[in-house]
């Protein structure tokens, strides 16, 4: 019930929004610097989803645009991710899991209307992705009764730049949806450890270092707000 109020209440704030306004103005025809959020509706409608297993971990994301000029923007994102679950069967200690997701991008891109309603936009930003997994289960201890707890956790460190390019579609004059692709150029350096706690002598730690470039299709709809005057 708290997910679905939520969500009306979301639903209501971008309506009121888009009822006060009273014309579509052509925003490329201002020259005035404006700012501009960008949130990640995906994210409202996963949390409606049934999840028969363990949790996925749901990135929030939330964008903020600032035009340098007419078509110029400085963009910022951020997004969030947590998730948590645990398992308990009969004596056994329960397992548990927990995942954290983290990304950080700056850049700059340049956004041209092509009609009344439509805009078309590009550019690149450095981005910063940490992730963070832990694991926790109950294994048989060999050399005495009970069970050993294995930990294993899992540093992930992704930094590198990406290239986007995009569609807006303006529904009102400060209101608009849009959706992008992009791909991602990163490196990667990955800690993996994994402990136990009867038994420290097998506890063991390694290092990766990588390199992977990805492309993502438009999987993601976001709606944004035009700031100011």
């Amino acid at each position: 019930m708290k997910k679905y109020l939520l969500f009306l209440a979301l639903v209501a704030f971008i309506g009121g929004r888009a009822f006060s306004q009273t014309a579509l103005a052509d925003t490329s025809k201002s020259h005035d610097p404006k700012s501009e959020i960008r949130i990640d509706l995906n994210y409202f409608l996963d949390l409606f989803k049934n999840q028969t297993n363990l949790p996925s971990t749901t990135l929030f994301s939330l964008s903020g645009c600032r035009f340098l000029s007419e078509k110029t923007f400085l963009r910022i994102d951020l997004g969030a991710g947590y998730s948590s679950s645990n398992t308990k069967k009969d004596t056994v200690p329960k397992s548990t899991y927990t995942d954290v997701e983290q990304s950080y991008g700056i850049g700059l891109g340049r956004e041209t209307k092509i009609s009344k309603r439509f805009a078309f936009f590009y550019g690149g930003e450095a981005l910063l992705q940490p992730t963070y997994n832990k694991t926790e289960q109950p294994l048989p201890a060999t050399s005495s009764p009970g069970f050993v707890i294995q930990t294993n956790t899992v540093h992930n460190t992704y930094y590198g730049a990406s290239a986007f390019m995009g569609f807006k579609l303006f529904l009102f004059s400060r209101i608009s949806l849009s959706t992008e692709t992009f791909v991602n150029f990163l490196f990667l350096n990955t800690i993996n450890s994994t402990t136990f706690d009867l038994t420290p002598a097998q506890n063991t730690r390694s290092t990766t270092k990588g390199f992977n470039t990805t492309y993502y299709l438009p999987s993601t709809i976001y709606i944004n707000i035009l700031l100011g005057k």
